[in-house]
């Protein structure tokens, strides 16, 4: 008996295929991760910009439901919220509103009056909003490299945001 064995011929890939295409795949991966890291940079000066605003607006309310002045200290690193107490400014004990950093890499502009005043560690400038919920006007321009969200404050109270 006789048995004749048929030969298979085994279809696959070699290992250097494997290897370069998985080269390729860590490469193109690479390329995304870089291009998305980039974009998330640009969203967080945006996403920054309108958590302020939102912080801006409840201070606002807060300042008129409290029938509290509340303020702003801005200096070269980060920015507070300011209320007043006894005629004493304190930090705000609201835990919606306290001290918020500027994003990494980034530093602001402020401007008041078309006037644009210069913030550093030596020297803060203050925006008040008071129990009636008037606002000084201040134009703040949060800066990263050759990007640029702008907050805008109306004399009428009204809060825009735009970008250069």
């Amino acid at each position: 008996m006789t048995t004749k064995y048929k030969k298979q011929s085994i279809k696959g890939f070699t290992l250097l295929e494997l290897l370069v295409t998985m080269v390729i795949i860590g490469i193109i991966t690479g390329l995304v991760v870089l291009s998305v890291k980039s974009v998330s940079k640009i969203d967080e000066l945006k996403s920054w910009m309108l958590t302020f605003e939102q912080n801006l607006e409840y201070a606002k309310d807060m300042s008129v439901l409290r029938r509290k002045n509340y303020g702003i200290v801005f200096s070269a690193k980060n920015l507070s919220f300011m209320q007043n107490d006894d005629s004493e400014w304190v930090l705000s004990s609201d835990p919606a509103l306290g001290k918020m950093q500027y994003p990494k890499g980034s530093f602001i502009n402020l401007y008041l009056r078309q006037d644009k005043l210069l913030v550093d560690d030596n020297k803060k400038v203050n925006v008040t909003i008071n129990a009636v919920s008037d606002i000084t006007p201040f134009e703040l321009h949060l800066v990263r490299a050759s990007k640029r969200r702008i907050l805008q404050v109306e004399p009428t109270g009204e809060i825009s945001i735009s970008q250069r």
